[in-house]
């Protein structure tokens, strides 16, 4: 079975058993793609744990949010997941992955606060906008 192939069967199950929305499963197509093409002429029923490994030090290496690698992330483990459970192969590469940790944020401070406000104030003047509540 072709990467293509193996990928709808996965769409058409999140579609069917989950229900997941038309948007989102655009989001799905597009991170897959960005997948596969990593892989190249592999297939994904040979991929194997050093291959995750190397696919999210890449995802790392481009420099995307954190959200967007969290999303990645998820499609390429969740195809080799649905591989498993519907037989198209014996074991699951990401089984010993450690989860990703989310980013601390910090929160704003009052100071921040007030610079933040400066900012957007200073931003507006410099665009010729004049406001009477902000002169």
């Amino acid at each position: 079975m072709t990467n293509a192939d193996v990928t709808e069967l996965w769409l058409e199950a999140l579609a069917a058993e989950r229900g997941t929305a038309a948007s989102s499963l655009k989001t799905y197509r597009s991170d897959i793609a960005c997948y596969l093409g990593w892989l190249g002429e592999r297939r994904l029923a040979d991929v194997t744990r050093q291959d995750m490994v190397a696919y999210l030090a890449h995802l790392d290496l481009r420099a995307l949010s954190h959200s967007t690698i969290s999303r990645r992330r998820s499609v390429a483990t969740g195809i080799h997941r649905f591989m498993v459970a519907e037989g198209l192969r014996a074991s699951y590469p990401a089984a010993e992955l450690q989860p990703m940790k989310r980013p601390e944020r910090l929160p704003f401070t009052p100071g921040s606060r007030l610079w933040l406000l400066a900012t957007c104030v200073r931003g507006v003047r410099l665009r010729g906008f004049s406001n009477p509540l902000i002169s």
